[in-house]
């Protein structure tokens, strides 16, 4: 048996040989079903919805991705995520943000999501976008920031704000200070921190979060 190929027209022509003699018979085919029939054949599809990947949370070892999702009729079942163009992880299809940890402070990263369906065809580039981590210098200004406006609403007076200052700026003298010593000033801006904790001055979140700040930018040193 032979089949031709089916024209425009939705007709298809098939050869059968019957005991030595061949014969032609006409089929014919509606032209929607060939149309179906070529489109499952597809291993690219366009996911429509994830056109507008964010970027947000940017910190100096990690940036968290934020896309929208696309509408119930793409049949989206997972999410790859991927960085300078290497697949880091796969996410179930209901998700809609992933924070991506374990990148270095002041470096450039390129991030896109792809989108497959129930069928396992995958969209191919996805949403893009880039961005930088912080550096080291950013992340502290970010606490210098917090520790100023707590001063300026009152929650600490300006002796201790301006204490705490001091020992954080030390991260900006890194490049031509020993990191010991560094590190040690920051640890120091801990120990304030602890102590205003402790007086009462500062609520316990308010200060775990300077910690836990402060502790990042010491961890990248």
């Amino acid at each position: 048996m032979r089949t031709e190929k089916l024209p425009n027209g939705g007709v298809g022509f098939i050869s059968i040989v019957v005991l030595g003699l061949m014969t032609t018979l006409m089929i014919a085919i509606p032209a929607d079903e060939i149309n179906t029939k070529q489109t499952e054949n597809i291993t690219v599809i366009e996911v429509p919805g994830i056109n507008n990947l964010i970027i947000s949370d940017l910190k100096l070892n990690s940036i968290t991705l934020i896309w929208s999702k696309p509408p119930e009729s793409a049949h989206v079942t997972i999410f790859k995520i991927y960085v300078d163009e290497t697949l880091i992880d796969t996410l179930d299809g209901s998700s809609n943000t992933y924070t991506i940890t374990r990148l270095r402070p002041g470096n450039w990263y390129n991030f896109h999501v792809d989108a497959c369906n129930t069928s396992g065809k995958c969209s191919i580039g996805g949403s893009r976008a880039g961005a930088s981590t912080l550096t080291l210098q950013e992340a502290t200004e970010a606490i210098i920031m917090k520790v100023d406006n707590l001063t300026s609403s009152g929650v600490l007076n300006e002796v201790q704000g301006g204490s705490l200052i001091r020992n954080l700026a030390a991260i900006y003298q890194f490049d031509n200070m020993n990191s010991k010593t560094t590190i040690t000033q920051l640890q120091g801006a801990i120990n304030n921190i602890n102590s205003l904790i402790a007086n009462g001055v500062l609520s316990q979140e308010s200060g775990q979060t300077l910690i836990d700040a402060t502790n990042n930018v010491i961890g990248n040193i």
